[in-house]
């Protein structure tokens, strides 16, 4: 079970990390200016900025998790799951 998690993880953060680097060309692929009316140059500024800013910081911390891989599945493997019902969901640390 826990190598099961560590491959899970590791899958769930390199494809993160290729979704973040992708992001960077989307606007090119989907040619995102040519829905966009030439006259508002700060919407096409900030469309830019924004999706620069959020395909480096999924891009960033995505490698930062894998560089961090080992610590963060020590944390995960402090909690151990008892029960959760409609409402409540308990954890117990071990």
């Amino acid at each position: 079970m826990k190598k099961g998690i560590k491959i899970l993880y590791y899958i769930s953060v390199v494809i993160s990390a290729l979704v973040g680097v992708w992001h960077f060309f989307v606007p090119w692929m989907f040619q995102w200016y040519d829905y966009l009316p030439m006259q508002y140059e700060n919407l096409i500024v900030g469309i830019d900025y924004t999706n620069y800013c959020f395909s480096l910081l999924l891009f960033g911390l995505s490698t930062m998790l894998i560089v961090l891989g080992k610590r963060a599945l020590a944390l995960i493997d402090c909690f151990r799951y008892i029960s959760c019902n409609d409402d409540n969901c308990q954890f117990e640390l071990y």
